[in-house]
Formats: C-alpha cells, sequence, structure tokens
C-alpha cells in the first residue's frame, strides 16, 4: 500500500486543531479538531501506519500455526479473515 511513510505523530498549536504529521519531516497527513474525542481520533490515525505494519506481520505469522495446529483452524481463519478484511479497507476497497 501506498502511504505516506515514516512515524506519525500529533503537533498542537494555537489554532483549535491537532495536526497529524510525520516525526522529524513534518509532512502534513491531516487536521482534526482539539476536543476529547478529537484528540482520540487523532491519535489513533497517528498510530495507523505501525497498527497497519503489526497486522500485516500477525496475518503473515498466522498460516504455520493453521498447518502446525488443526484444531485451532476455525480461530486462525477468523483471525486471518478479520485481519484481511481490515487490510482491505485501509486499502480503501
Amino acid at each position: 500500500m501506498d502511504y505516506t511513510k515514516g512515524e506519525w505523530e500529533v503537533t498542537t498549536n494555537d489554532s483549535g486543531l491537532l495536526h497529524i504529521e510525520t516525526k522529524g519531516t513534518h509532512i502534513y497527513i491531516g487536521c482534526i479538531l482539539d476536543d476529547d474525542r478529537g484528540k482520540a481520533n487523532a491519535h489513533l490515525i497517528a498510530a495507523a501506519p505501525d497498527m497497519y505494519e503489526a497486522l500485516s506481520f500477525f496475518i503473515n505469522q498466522l498460516e504455520p500455526w493453521i498447518k502446525l495446529c488443526p484444531e485451532l483452524k476455525q480461530w486462525t481463519e477468523f483471525a486471518k479473515d478479520a485481519g484481511l478484511k481490515a487490510l482491505t479497507k485501509a486499502g480503501g476497497k
């Protein structure tokens, strides 16, 4: 997926908005209102690249477990399908 690489962070200024940008290089990702819900949403957005990479890694690690533990196949398949659905949504599909 082609998203802005690098660590994302939330920054503030006097505009009443929270800004999501890349740490260090300050590539602008977006902004959101600076209130309680906005803060929660901004930090969730800023964590998105890390969560995307972690979920991709997790899904790739499930395949060997499906083969090693057939009794867990139902649960590992469910986790894999849910993860793939989330990654597809993140990809805009």
